[in-house]
């Protein structure tokens, strides 16, 4: 008889428990990325007051008897479905469309997971939480070990050259897309003894720095005969232009460019011979040089040396993949670019003009790609991940393995800006199933207070 007394509670108390979790899913409905759980249940294990029986030859079979103890938790899951997109209009704000997680780095120098996207910069330019646990980039394109890189946008960005690099070193195609003037270049060349020779070059339609030397080079070659030409950028007062020099030594000419574009010497490979312009010259000529205006802008890539003046971060933007677009007071930004293998900087001036900022420094202190390109994590079971608190997760015991990528690869959602993913609550649910355990309660209420009248029943027969 007592039995029912058990049941009852039992039928209360996980009834309660699902109160319990409805009641946090309704708190956190305004909290950022928050996912609600969900409850399921199953019943206790059964006391057999008989067995059943197989058939006989002239009896049919019985069926076993067995009386329920109740009922007991079965599980309490997350639902990681998206929630709607709401538009905060600050740069800072990040959110999910798809599957994945933000990585960050805790006070205990602990990965752990979020959804929620509502970070901060702080006085260094870390992005970080609200907690102030630093949002980390990524190390490799996918990786099995998480990265510990902070992102980290330069408060202001000076650019420099990493050591003694001249153009020469530099990536050809990384300096197109130069913003030319298109038309007939005119060149004037002083040719010595021989007079002045007047050059017409067209450029219009070329599609790169190279290009453009292309051309100058054959139009040279057709008004100097065997002579072969130089290329450097312009000096001084002529910083913008490109300068050609005829030279009468055999060897080539070592270049690289100051900040003011100025040329000078010092070791590296041949710019001249990379972009395929002849460094050979013909016996007893004397020195001639010429210029014209041919760019706009003047890409300084010398080594050790400013490439433009002290600027302030402005906004960010950020791409599907997790890379993050810094721009600058002068118009210039910094991203990274990322073809599946290895991550780079890219370096962008207000011109259009493409560094690979692979060999650039930033602030005097090297700026690692990682530090402008999100980390983004996926987990096998992400029911196995721990919720403590803060809108993080732990990596629980039965997760499974981590993998780390960029948005929009590997199974993860791409990642857009200035805005967040609000709660996937379901109010309407809510409250649906809130009725639905009151009166489970209430049921289980009446069946306890049926067991006590009969139990007081039995009491006062034998008094």
């Amino acid at each position: 008889m007592t039995q029912g007394f058990y049941t009852s509670i039992s039928g209360m108390n996980t009834a309660q428990d699902k109160i319990n979790v409805i009641a946090d899913n309704i708190a956190n409905m305004n909290t950022v990325a928050f996912k609600q759980s969900n409850v399921t249940f199953q019943n206790v294990f059964s006391r057999t007051i008989s067995n059943g029986s197989s058939p006989l030859e002239n009896i049919g079979g019985t069926n076993p008897m067995q009386v329920g103890f109740g009922t007991k938790l079965a599980s309490i899951t997350r639902n990681f479905s998206d929630g709607t997109f709401q538009s905060t209009g600050i740069d800072t704000n990040l959110y999910f469309e798809g599957n994945g997680f933000f990585t960050v780095l805790d006070e205990n120098n602990q990965v752990m997971l979020s959804r929620a996207g509502d970070f901060t910069r702080d006085a260094e330019g870390c992005l970080v939480t609200q907690e102030g646990f630093r949002v980390l980039g990524m190390s490799s394109p996918f990786s099995k070990n998480p990265s510990t890189t902070p992102i980290k946008i330069p408060p202001t960005l000076n650019m420099f050259t990493t050591g003694n690099e001249n153009i020469a070193g530099m990536d050809i195609n990384s300096l197109n897309n130069f913003n030319y003037k298109e038309g007939k270049v005119a060149i004037s060349v002083n040719c010595g003894d021989n007079g002045v020779k007047n050059v017409e070059v067209d450029i219009s339609g070329s599609s790169s720095l190279n290009d453009i030397a292309n051309k100058i080079n054959t139009a040279l070659e057709g008004a100097l005969g065997d002579k072969g030409v130089q290329m450097v950028f312009g000096t001084g007062e002529n910083a913008g232009t490109i300068q050609m020099v005829v030279d009468t030594t055999a060897a080539s000419t070592p270049v690289s460019i100051d900040s003011m574009g100025s040329v000078e010497g010092g070791e590296g490979s041949d710019f001249f011979s990379e972009i395929g312009l002849s460094t050979q010259m013909g016996e007893g000529d004397a020195n001639v040089t010429y210029t014209s205006n041919i760019l706009d802008y003047n890409a300084t890539v010398g080594p050790g040396t400013e490439t433009d003046a002290p600027s302030t971060f402005v906004s960010m933007s950020v791409n599907g993949d997790g890379s993050i677009v810094a721009k600058y007071s002068n118009g210039d930004s910094l991203t990274v670019q990322n073809d599946g293998t290895t991550i780079s900087l890219l370096y962008k001036t207000a011109e259009g003009v493409d560094i690979a900022a692979n060999k650039i420094q930033v602030n005097e202190n090297v700026i690692e790609a990682g530090n402008l390109q999100l980390q983004l994590a996926t987990v096998i079971n992400e029911q196995g991940l721990t919720s403590v608190g803060g809108n993080l997760y732990e990596v629980g015991l039965n997760a499974g393995e981590l993998s780390f990528s960029c948005g929009g690869s590997n199974g993860l959602g791409t990642v857009g800006n200035a805005g967040l993913e609000s709660s996937n609550v379901d109010l309407s649910t809510q409250f649906a199933e809130m009725i639905i355990a009151q009166r489970s309660i209430e049921a289980n209420s009446r069946t306890f207070d049926t067991v006590n009248q009969v139990l007081q029943r039995i009491v006062q027969l034998g008094r």
